[in-house]
């Protein structure tokens, strides 16, 4: 037994080591690959890592714009349940759909009482998702 744990050394099993696998120089990482579609937006932030959020961020802000597209007033505890994703991150994106570089679109809040907000947004004409090419 130990004195500072009171238990024996053989209670605790000793994970077992991973099998190095030699990497294929020719094999290209999930990180290269180009986002889904031919979104092309600049994300940003303090801690952003273009190589670890950029995929996850394309995905939100595409599932978000597909669930409001349609106009119709939700919160975003609505459009974060129906895209799955958290609803701070939801928040953000309908902030990023306000920037020309992700589409200009007019997203709109309407105040129903005790801190809660409706949004809906509406497309800009001639937009989609898509930020400008150079933008």
């Amino acid at each position: 037994m130990t004195r500072k744990t009171g238990m024996d050394e053989m209670d605790f099993e000793q994970e077992p080591k991973r099998k190095q696998v030699p990497v294929d120089p020719s094999q290209v990482s999930l990180f290269d690959q180009p986002p889904p579609g031919d979104f092309d937006a600049r994300f940003d932030g303090d801690d952003y890592d273009d190589r670890r959020d950029r995929a996850r961020l394309v995905g939100q802000i595409k599932r978000v714009f597909d669930c409001v597209k349609d106009g119709q007033w939700r919160t975003v505890q609505q459009i974060a349940e129906a895209t799955g994703d958290p609803e701070t991150s939801v928040s953000a994106q309908l902030r990023n759909l306000r920037k020309d570089r992700f589409g200009g679109h007019n997203v709109e809040k309407r105040h129903e009482g005790n801190g809660l907000y409706l949004y809906r947004i509406t497309p800009k004409a001639g937009s989609s998702i898509h930020p400008k090419e150079n933008g």
